[in-house]
């Protein structure tokens, strides 16, 4: 099996049936036509290790290479964005008992409008990592874990874009 993501219920005896490849993902976010993609994973990459929560995933170098490449081809396009709950080194965790990704927790937070970081009622890609990153990495720290979420786009005018207006400051 090539570089995978593996979703929370994954089954690592049936990878084929239960993971998405890279290569698969790619395929099918090929064909929209939209102008603006941004595309979130919360999961971890690569092949189990032996450690806590159902994300703690880490692949090894050559998958880690081929992971960052196919997520690269993904992001560098113009108007898409990708982020992701970790890097292919890292885990993607749960928080306590809610059976909820760490970074899906953070990132739902931040978009409800608690990463309007200048006040002017809009979100954009650049303030949800600035909010979302720092808080992964306490929250998980404390935990005695390692998380950085990834946040990856075309370095144009996208890391500026709104992608949600809130009810906070003025639009």
């Amino acid at each position: 099996v090539g570089p995978v993501v593996l979703p929370h219920d994954a089954d690592l005896e049936k990878l084929v049936e239960t993971a998405i490849s890279t290569d698969e993902l790619g395929e099918a976010l090929s064909d929209t036509r939209a102008g603006r993609v941004l595309v979130v994973l919360d999961t971890a990459f690569g092949r189990q290790k032996a450690g806590r929560g159902a994300g703690s995933l880490i692949p090894g170098s050559q998958q880690s290479e081929a992971i960052m490449a196919a997520l690269r081809d993904l992001s560098d396009r113009d108007g898409w964005a990708m982020v992701v709950a970790c890097g292919p080194q890292g885990g993607a965790y749960s928080i306590g008992s809610r059976r909820r990704g760490l970074f899906s927790y953070y990132l739902l937070e931040a978009l409800a409008g608690r990463a309007d970081l200048n006040a002017d009622g809009q979100i954009s890609l650049s303030e949800l990592e600035s909010w979302t990153v720092p808080l992964v990495e306490t929250y998980a720290g404390k935990e005695g874990l390692r998380q950085r979420p990834l946040f990856m786009f075309r370095g144009t005018s996208s890391d500026e874009t709104a992608l949600v207006s809130t009810s906070q400051g003025q639009p």
